[in-house]
Formats: structure tokens, sequence, C-alpha cells
């Protein structure tokens, strides 16, 4: 973009340029049409091409997903208000489909979360644990949070128990380490012992069951 020219004096020499950033927001629908192939077999069955995994089957792409948890997990905006904001921006969606898109095809972002904990862990020098308790429906529920500096996790379960912790610190893949000694040992059932098997960067000592 060339702005209004300056009235530059006779004899001056070009110096080149100076870059000025202007920040601005774009937010618009984005619709793509999928074009899926449709056979009948002779039989008469039909057959009809999938649309891509990252849709999960339904009509809305990530970043719409994205942004409806963003914004009604994160900012507390109520699902009325995002229906009215998607509306006016040109997006098809009814209520029921929001409130879908808050409760259901979660899989992939739990995954996501777990991940998270799991590297953090590996990289971290140091971290820090707390958790607090609410009721809700008469039950009682808790929240624990671990993290440092720089990352930060969550995760809402219905005890605070030491072996609720270190199930969470798994980040949902749970696994035990026993040694030799106790899995020699004459108390532990047959069955339970012949299933431990050596774990992977361990000592010969060392045992896991899961």
């Amino acid at each position: 973009m060339r702005p209004p020219r300056l009235a530059v004096p006779e004899g001056s020499r070009f110096k080149g340029y100076r870059d000025v950033v202007v920040q601005d927001l774009r937010i618009a629908a984005h619709n793509t049409l999928y074009r899926l192939e449709v056979w009948q077999t002779p039989t008469g069955e039909r057959l009809v091409g999938a649309l891509p995994t990252c849709l999960q089957g339904g009509h809305f792409g990530a970043e719409l997903r994205r942004y409806v948890l963003y914004q009604h997990h994160h900012c507390q905006v109520t699902q009325p208000l995002l229906h009215e904001q998607l509306r006016e921006w040109g997006i098809n969606i009814s209520v029921g489909q929001i409130d879908a898109l808050l409760s259901g095809h979660t899989t992939e972002f739990l995954a996501e979360k777990d991940q998270i904990l799991t590297t953090a862990l590996a990289v971290s020098r140091w971290i820090s644990v707390d958790d607090s308790g609410a009721r809700h429906q008469g039950r009682n529920g808790y929240v624990t949070q671990i993290g440092n500096d720089w990352f930060a996790w969550f995760s809402s379960t219905a005890s605070k128990s030491r072996i609720n912790f270190l199930q969470l610190l798994h980040a949902g893949e749970i696994s035990y380490t026993v040694t030799w000694t106790w899995r020699s040992s004459a108390m532990v059932p047959a069955n339970l012992r012949s299933c431990c098997t050596p774990c992977a960067g361990f000592t010969p000592s060392d045992w896991c069951i899961s």
C-alpha cells in the first residue's frame, strides 16, 4: 500500500522504507464443500465416501469447535450468546448443535491434555500440586492442579486419595512397579506373579504390572 506522497525537496536521496505494522482482526464464516463419491454395487448396496477424520463425521471444522470450547469454558460465554454470535457471523448452527460440540467429541482434546502432562513431567525439574473440593448434586468432587511456571494441568475426580493422585500422574496410562522380592513372595497369588514382566529401562530387580 502506498500512502500519500511526501513533498520531497529537490536533491533529496531515497533511503528505503520504514515498516509500520497495523493489527486488525477478520472474522468470517469459511465453508468447505466436500464431494463424496457415491457408488452402487451390483447387489444394490450404496457406498459413500468418508469425510476427513479430523471432522469426526460432523459439519463443523476444528477451528469452529475450538472457538466454541474456548469461549464457553474459558470466557464463560453462555450457549444462547454463542448461538446468537455465530448466527450473526453467518454460521448455520443450532443451540442443540452447540451443546453437542461442548459435551461430545472430546476424546482428542482429552488425549492432548494428558500428553501435555506426560511431556511436562519428562522435562520439568520441579512441579507444584494443589487441589480444591466442592459439592455438586450432593456429592463431593475435587479438582487437582499440577504445574509450574511453564504449564498447568487440571483434572476433576471424585476422590483426593493418594492412589487417585498417583493415577493422575500417569495421565491415563496407569502402571505399577514392583520389586522381585514382592513378585517372589508366597503371599502373592501365582496368577498375579505370572503376569509380571520386566519394565523397559529398569534393572532385572524391577518388574511392572498393569
